[in-house]
C-alpha cells in the first residue's frame, strides 16, 4: 500500500477539530450487521484508512484509545502531531533559519576565513544575556 501524506494531512486535521472514532465497516460488513451501506466503506478504504491511523501511531503523529471491529478511537494529537500539523499549515516555516558561520573555508593560502562582524555580534550577544 502507498503511503498517502494527503489522507494522513486531513486525518491529522479532523483529529484536532476534534474527531475521535474512525469508523472502519465495510459494506461487506455491513450487511452482514445489517447496517446501512451509507454508512460503509470499500474495503481498500477501510484497510487504507485503518493502515494509515496506525502508522500515524507508530510515528507517534496520535495515540489510539482502542480499536474495535468497526472503529478505530483517537485519544488525539501528540506533540509531534501538533509539530507535523503546523509544518502542514505553514510550509514555510519549516526552513530552519541558517545563521552565517563565524569560520569559514575559502579558497586561500591557508583555507580559513574569519567572519569578524559576526563574531562580535556573536559576542555581544552572549554578554547582553547575562
Amino acid at each position: 500500500m502507498k503511503l498517502d501524506t494527503d489522507l494522513i494531512g486531513r486525518l491529522l486535521f479532523e483529529i484536532e477539530s476534534g474527531k475521535s472514532v474512525f469508523e472502519i465497516l465495510s459494506s461487506e460488513d455491513a450487511a452482514i450487521l445489517g447496517v446501512s451501506p451509507e454508512e460503509a466503506r470499500t474495503l481498500d478504504d477501510v484497510e487504507k484508512l485503518g493502515r494509515h491511523l496506525d502508522l500515524m501511531q507508530n510515528e507517534g503523529l496520535i495515540e489510539i484509545e482502542s480499536k474495535t471491529a468497526g472503529a478505530i478511537v483517537v485519544r488525539g494529537l501528540t506533540w509531534k502531531g501538533h509539530d507535523r500539523l503546523n509544518k502542514l499549515r505553514n510550509p514555510d516555516a519549516t526552513q530552519t533559519e541558517t545563521r552565517p558561520e563565524i569560520l569559514t573555508l575559502k579558497p586561500s593560502f591557508h583555507g580559513i576565513g574569519i567572519d569578524l562582524k559576526e563574531l562580535m555580534r556573536r559576542v555581544r550577544k552572549y554578554f547582553t544575556k547575562k
